[in-house]
């Protein structure tokens, strides 16, 4: 047997061996839940796995280089089946579900993830699973295997699943053939049905080091880097491989600025112009740019706490968080993080953002504040 080795994923060295270790004893799970915080290698690590399974190499796996590696990467394996939350719109829809531009974009997608799988996809409406591509992985898991000893179906974000797709997973979880493998990835573990996780072996990915971050920060980038923009990074994405490989692919995106404009409109209290924010951000029911925004507002705010960076320039200096105690910083921390919470649950966005706003008021400036 084949030693099972993970190349490209960052840290989880706990994970590594859980796997690697029943790979070598012959004793994988037909279903594995994988849960922990996003960017921090779930998919990395499904892939890696999966290709390991379906590698020809007979004295480690996986290659990266027979046949069967190489139709992994290009999403080209019969036996490899990706899902995740997509958002199908317009003539991406007909009365199947999913139309032909449709499968179009989910194959393009998920190329993209199969190959970068520390990548982020942005959705411009509320993503979700969609029951007909549940019911084509189905079948095929049925059909069995075609070219590998077994059929690997990999579910990002199986927390997204709707009733009706849970329900159709279930039917092959529930009672799966032989030689499958169900790798079930969440960034809430608490939101994932109960019926799923009861079948599943339960994998926990925690934050990972600083210094494995930059030590991989070299092979995974697509761009030099210079030691300031690395180290940046590292500390704003805390601990979380994918928000380091998005803040460094996109250093000045519109996010920074609006986050940075939140803040100082906090600090100021500028109802009239936060009430334009929110209804801006809050357009559409654009969840995506909110959540980015408030991410970016946190890492901005916690450069700020700990002064251990410039400030945005033009907006705010650190002065005006010198008398913020750490009690007051923390809550702001947790307020952040509820709202981030909440717009992922896909709560009302407008709600949501006042709430955030009248919370960071009150704990930046220390008294009770309402919106006029």
């Amino acid at each position: 047997m084949p030693s099972l080795i993970f190349k490209n994923l960052v840290g989880q060295q706990r994970v590594q061996d859980v796997l690697s270790a029943a790979y070598a004893n012959g004793s994988l799970a037909h279903a594995y839940l994988f849960s922990g915080e996003s960017g921090t290698g779930k998919l990395q690590a499904a892939v890696e796995l999966a290709m390991g399974v379906l590698c020809k190499n007979p004295e480690q796996v996986p290659c990266y280089s027979c046949e069967s590696c190489r139709k992994v990467l290009h999403f080209a394996h019969p036996d490899l089946h990706v899902v995740f939350p997509v958002y199908l719109h317009g003539d991406m829809k007909d009365s199947d579900g999913i139309s032909a531009k449709g499968w179009e974009q989910i194959a393009k997608d998920s190329r993209k993830l199969v190959n970068s799988p520390y990548a982020t996809l942005n959705y411009k409406g509320i993503p979700n699973i969609p029951v007909a591509w549940m019911r084509d992985v189905n079948h095929a898991v049925l059909r069995g295997a075609i070219e590998g000893p077994m059929s690997i179906i990999i579910i990002d974000s199986v927390d997204m699943m709707n009733k009706e797709s849970a329900n159709t997973m279930l039917k092959v979880l529930e009672e799966p053939p032989e030689n499958t493998i169900f790798l079930c990835l969440t960034d809430k573990h608490h939101a994932v049905l109960p019926t799923i996780i009861s079948r599943c072996q339960n994998l926990r990915f925690g934050y990972v080091g600083d210094a494995q971050i930059s030590d991989a920060l070299s092979r995974l980038s697509t761009r030099e880097l210079s030691g300031e923009e690395r180290d940046q990074a590292v500390r704003y994405a805390m601990g979380s491989v994918g928000r380091t490989l998005f803040l460094l692919e996109n250093p000045a995106t519109e996010w920074t600025v609006q986050a940075a404009e939140l803040l100082r409109l906090c600090m100021e209290e500028d109802w009239l112009a936060l009430a334009d924010m929110i209804d801006t951000l809050s357009a559409r029911e654009n969840f995506g740019a909110c959540e980015q925004v408030l991410i970016h507002f946190i890492y901005q705010v916690r450069e700020l706490v700990l002064k251990r960076g410039p400030a945005p320039e033009k907006y705010i200096t650190s002065t005006d968080f010198q008398s913020l105690d750490t009690p007051r910083a923390d809550d702001l921390f947790r307020n952040c993080r509820q709202a981030i919470a909440a717009i992922r649950a896909r709560g009302n966005a407008s709600l949501v953002l006042v709430n955030f706003i009248i919370a960071v008021m009150e704990t930046i400036h220390g008294k009770k504040r309402q919106a006029y």
